[in-house]
C-alpha cells in the first residue's frame, strides 16, 4: 500500500512527456489592463470561471485575476469599483508553453500552489488556460478507460493504478477543516479563510454537524458583488447547503470520482460518528501527483 512518504508512481514516460496541449487547455477570459476591479470581477461572475487574465495594448499578459485574489483583496470590505484592476491581479503570472510537458506543468502547479496557469501559443494566437481540476478530469478519465478496459496500457502501469485506486483518502494527506458556527456572519468565514491561507470553510450546526461549506466561489458569485458585501451578509444564505461528505475510509476511486463527476474542488469528511475531522481538495491530488512524478524521475536516475 502507498503511504504519504513513499508516492506510488502511477504514470509511464510517455503521459509525463505529452504537452500541455493535449490536455485541451480551454478558452480564458481576459480583461484590459485599462479596465476596473469592477470589470474583472463581474464578468467571472457572469461566466462564473474561476479566473480572468489582463492584458496590455499588446495582447500580452500582465496579470491574473483569481478568486483567491478577489477573496483576499475585497474581502476585508474595502471594494472601491472605480480602482484599476491592477490593484487586484497577481502581476506576471507564472506561464506554460503549449509544447510543455505535463510533467513539468504538474510540478509548476503543485510547488506554486497555482489552480490556473496561462497556456501561450505564440504570436497571433490567444492564450489558453488549465487548471488544477483538468488534472483531476482529465486523469480520472484516462483511469476510467483503463478499468473499462484492461488491455489498455497506454499510460498506466495497471498493478499500481489498482494500488492507487484501492488506497484510503488518507494516502493524500486531507487537511485539518477550518470550523465555524453556521450563526455566524459571510464575514467571518470569509476572515477565517483569508487568515489561514485555505480555500473554504466548513460550517457545523448547535449539534456541531455539517450544515454547508463556503468557499472562495461562493464568495465570488454570492457575495463580492452584493451590496453590503460579507459584513451583511448571514452565511446561512451565502454557503453551499448541505455538501456532499466523504468518510476516511473512502477509497481514492470514490474521491475521485466525486471531485471530477461532482464538479467539486473541496470534499468534507467525516468519522463514523458523522463528525466532521477534515477536508481534502483538488489540490492534494495535484500535490500527490508531483511527488509522484518527482520520485518516478529520481528512480531513473539511480
Amino acid at each position: 500500500m502507498a503511504t504519504a512518504n513513499h508516492p506510488l508512481s502511477i504514470f509511464r514516460r510517455e503521459f509525463l512527456s505529452r504537452t500541455v496541449d493535449s490536455l485541451s487547455p480551454c478558452e480564458v477570459l481576459t480583461v484590459s489592463s485599462e479596465a476596473t476591479q469592477f470589470d474583472a470581477v463581474e464578468l467571472m461572475c457572469k461566466e462564473r470561471k474561476g479566473c480572468v487574465l489582463v492584458v496590455d495594448a499588446a495582447k500580452k499578459i500582465v496579470g491574473i485575476v483569481t478568486e483567491r485574489d478577489v477573496l483576499n483583496k475585497w474581502g476585508d470590505g474595502s471594494i472601491d469599483r472605480r480602482s484599476s484592476v491592477a490593484g487586484l491581479m497577481s502581476r506576471d503570472p507564472q506561464v506554460l508553453k503549449h509544447n510543455a510537458s505535463i510533467a513539468r506543468a504538474v510540478h509548476l502547479m503543485a510547488e506554486g500552489g497555482y489552480r490556473h496557469v496561462p497556456v501561450l501559443y505564440g504570436a497571433g494566437k490567444d492564450p489558453r488556460i488549465i487548471s488544477s481540476k483538468d488534472f483531476v478530469d482529465t486523469i480520472h478519465r484516462r483511469l476510467t478507460s483503463k478499468l473499462l478496459d484492461p488491455d489498455n496500457h497506454m499510460s498506466f502501469d495497471n498493478n499500481l493504478v489498482d494500488m492507487f485506486f484501492d488506497a484510503t483518502i488518507d494516502v493524500l494527506n486531507p487537511d485539518p477543516p477550518l470550523i465555524l458556527s453556521s450563526s455566524k456572519s459571510a464575514a467571518d468565514a470569509v476572515e477565517m479563510i483569508r487568515r489561514n491561507r485555505k480555500g473554504a470553510v466548513v460550517m457545523v450546526d448547535h449539534n456541531h454537524l455539517i450544515s454547508g461549506i463556503f468557499t472562495e466561489r461562493d464568495y465570488l458569485t454570492k457575495v463580492a458583488l452584493a451590496e453590503g458585501g460579507a459584513d451583511q451578509a448571514v452565511i446561512v444564505g451565502k454557503m453551499t447547503a448541505n455538501p456532499r461528505t466523504l468518510p476516511t475510509t473512502a477509497s481514492i476511486a470514490v474521491a475521485f470520482g466525486l471531485l471530477s463527476e461532482g464538479g467539486y474542488r473541496h470534499i468534507p469528511l467525516v468519522s463514523s460518528t458523522e463528525k466532521l475531522v477534515g477536508i481534502l481538495s483538488v489540490r492534494h491530488f495535484l500535490s500527490y501527483l508531483s511527488a509522484s512524478i518527482l520520485a518516478t524521475l529520481e528512480a531513473e536516475k539511480k
